[in-house]
């Protein structure tokens, strides 16, 4: 099956059923089938949204974002058939690995077909387990790295551990258990740092997302309004012709049928010979439908098919609407649970801090008078390094965040309903 879907937009839903598909395990051809994709585009979005491949956008290689040439990917080509690996080929080409896999599918030389195969191209950091759908749990079951199984790129650090060498020496000293309990506790921080830089990232994505479908509101509401005037003065004109032309005027109220229906739908408005203050449009419909020979005369003609194709422009427009305030409305229920998510991180990451620290100081290596005369480096190898855990600076960024969420929740489409 092929499907001529090519430079289409992924909306909201289609990448969340992407992402409950894939890690229900079905098979990428299944996933193109329910998705209405080729499967090379359902890959090419699983490395986008960092279900698989690497997490790359930390360092920036020399030639990131630049085309790549034909002789490159000729190059490619052969450096992956020679059985290079992905780490490599990236420096060799001076890319991010992502960008090496996206070409990869590109030139069809790994089979895109087979999961096995594509799920190989990740970080090995990234634990498997975590990313396998469970069925009898909530979609977004966090995995080790502070993601959520909706997916996104991921952070991982290796843990700054210290040799611990244990010795005689060590165990009088007590720098057997202080060592043990350094690298114990800073594995921990250094995962829930890893946790915080990845969902404070992931809220600042999210948070972009929902600003750019809020400004695209007011627009198609204008649309809206411009299509609906201009729906006014075209059935203006069909009144006037049938006033006219005809006797529409004095029987206009006759013909609506007793006890039937009428559509919500009026306008008001100025006829030359008088003033009407509400005409049902479905009056004047109704009036052709019961003298057909107006209706198929050239004049009346344009007017109804110029009408048609207003109706049909304004459905597509509010359907369009629609879809939008029902897409923001739902995100942002759920951002709010994201948020919270990233607070408890950020309590997590203070409660291990306090309990090492209070367990290091009291550590019998750290309290003895000789420690003193140590040297800083002797020093260290106890106690907890956490001077590139910029923590500061990503609560910023999460107060930000939540000031800019709570204006989202103020403007929740109550002054944009249609």
């Amino acid at each position: 099956m092929r499907y001529n879907r090519t430079g289409q937009k992924w909306s909201f839903r289609e990448e969340e059923l992407l992402r409950r598909l894939f890690f229900q395990g079905k098979s990428i051809n299944v996933i193109s089938q329910e998705l209405k994709r080729e499967q090379d585009a359902i890959v090419h979005r699983l490395i986008s949204a960092g279900i698989i491949g690497f997490a790359d956008y930390i360092d920036v290689p020399a030639k990131h974002s630049a085309p790549w040439t034909d002789s490159e990917l000729s190059q490619l080509e052969k450096e992956f058939k020679s059985n290079l690996d992905i780490d490599t080929i990236a420096k060799n080409h001076q890319r991010q690995r992502n960008s090496i896999l996206h070409n990869l599918v590109k030139l069809r030389l790994i089979d895109i077909a087979d999961r096995g195969v594509i799920e190989r191209f990740k970080d090995n950091s990234i634990n498997a387990s975590n990313l396998e759908m469970n069925n009898s749990q909530d979609d977004d079951i966090e995995n080790n790295f502070g993601g959520s199984k909706m997916g996104f790129k991921h952070v991982s650090h290796a843990p700054k551990k210290v040799n611990e060498n244990p010795t005689i020496m060590g165990g009088i000293s007590g720098r057997n258990d202080a060592v043990f309990l350094k690298n114990k506790y800073q594995e921990e921080l250094d995962k829930t740092w890893d946790a915080i830089i990845n969902m404070v990232n992931y809220l600042d994505t999210k948070n972009s997302e929902l600003k750019e479908i809020y400004s695209k509101v007011p627009g198609i509401k204008k649309n809206i309004e411009a299509h609906q005037k201009e729906r006014v003065e075209l059935y203006t004109n069909l009144s006037n012709v049938l006033t006219k032309e005809t006797d529409f005027e004095d029987k206009m109220w006759k013909t609506t049928q007793v006890g039937r229906k009428v559509k919500s739908i009026t306008v008001k408005q100025k006829f030359k010979d008088s003033d009407v203050d509400e005409m049902r449009y479905d009056s004047m419909l109704e009036y052709l439908k019961q003298y057909p020979e107006y209706a198929s005369k050239s004049t009346f003609k344009k007017i109804l098919e110029k009408i048609e194709q207003k109706e049909s422009e304004i459905r597509r427009e509010t359907e369009k609407y629609n879809n939008l305030i029902s897409e923001y409305n739902f995100r942002l229920n759920n951002f709010e649970k994201d948020i919270k998510k990233s607070e408890d991180k950020f309590d997590a990451y203070s409660r291990i801090k306090k309990e090492a620290e209070e367990k290091l100081k009291s550590a019998r290596y750290n309290k003895s008078i000789i420690n003193k005369f140590r040297s800083e480096q002797a020093k260290a190898e106890a106690n907890l390094d956490i001077l590139h855990h910029r923590i500061d600076q990503f609560e910023n960024t999460l107060s930000i965040i939540k000031s800019e969420h709570s204006q989202n929740k103020r403007k929740m489409f109550v002054d944009l309903e249609h």
